[in-house]
């Protein structure tokens, strides 16, 4: 026991003092450092003063003068037009911008109610059609809507079938692409194989029909500057045929013209979009586009867009 007892002191007694040395040390160093930290956040008088004097003799020498101020305060990012400028455009809406821009800068009082005079004038495009029934009331077609129907059956069909049978091969046409699942029961019933007829009975619509070489519905890209910004234009060309008379274009409007100014409106409203599929065309053939043509589903007629030599 007295052996236990001693050997007991003499543990306690030798591992106290060191323990407790090495707290003491731990500890003098815990508050030196934090005394450290406390006199550099804290700002201890003696320290401080000469770290702020210094931050602000520094501060003092780097003050921009009234010009550097002006010049920085007037900057203006040098790329704010490549900013509204996509960097992928449809053929649509870059004929829409050109319109809008047109507009813009030319419009006189009045002009825009006189183009929407025009548009009103125009049967069943200013009213919505209705077509169908559902359970929750009456369905209806937009003027576009109604446009992407005829766009179906005129990719679909045969044109020299169309041009030797006439109306009642167009609507069988119809009621199997309805039948496939192509035309929707209201574009089905939207569908009007009077007017896609009238396209056979012209001599562009007959050349079409008759010609070697027929395409339809073909997309394509093109590199484009867009407000001197490039871009890539896309689009799709409804239709271009080429005969011995050259490389003709057509493309279709579900619209009506019921005087030669409401043609020239047509005229200068898709001129940018006609211009675009002739550069395409030019671009993947290598050959200028000879005749550009719009059809009027509504009025059963072609118009010539006539366009520049080097266009």
């Amino acid at each position: 026991d007295a052996a236990k007892a001693s050997g007991k002191e003499a543990d306690l007694g030798g591992d106290a003092p060191a323990g407790d040395a090495g707290a003491a040390a731990s500890c003098d160093t815990a508050v030196a450092d934090g005394s450290e930290e406390a006199a550099e956040f804290a700002g201890v008088e003696g320290r401080a003063p000469d770290d702020f004097a210094e931050a602000v003799a520094i501060g003092a020498d780097n003050i921009p003068d009234a010009a550097e101020i002006d010049r920085r305060l007037s900057f203006v990012y040098p790329y704010r037009k490549e900013m509204q400028v996509r960097s992928k455009y449809s053929v649509t809406e870059l004929n829409r911008r050109a319109g809008q821009r047109s507009a813009e800068g030319s419009q006189e009082p009045g002009q825009e109610e006189a183009r929407i005079e025009i548009v009103n004038r125009i049967p069943e495009l200013a009213d919505l059609k209705e077509v169908g029934t559902a359970s929750e009331g009456p369905i209806r077609l937009t003027a576009a809507q109604i446009g992407t129907a005829m766009h179906t059956v005129m990719e679909r069909i045969s044109f020299p079938r169309a041009l030797e049978e006439g109306i009642p091969y167009i609507e069988n046409s119809a009621e199997e692409l309805h039948a496939q699942g192509i035309l929707t029961d209201e574009e089905y019933g939207a569908v009007r194989p009077e007017d896609i007829y009238g396209f056979f009975c012209s001599d562009v619509g007959a050349r079409a029909a008759k010609a070697p070489a027929l395409h339809r519905e073909k997309e394509f890209l093109l590199h484009r500057e867009v407000e001197g910004v490039p871009a890539v234009v896309q689009g799709i060309i409804d239709c271009w045929f080429e005969d011995e008379q050259g490389i003709v274009l057509i493309d279709y409007k579900n619209s009506w013209a019921a005087s030669a100014s409401d043609e020239a409106e047509i005229i200068e409203r898709y001129a940018g979009q006609i211009r675009l599929y002739r550069e395409a065309l030019t671009e993947a053939t290598g050959r200028k586009v000879s005749e550009s043509w719009i059809y009027l589903f509504r009025s059963r007629k072609f118009v010539a867009v006539e366009m520049e030599q080097n266009q």
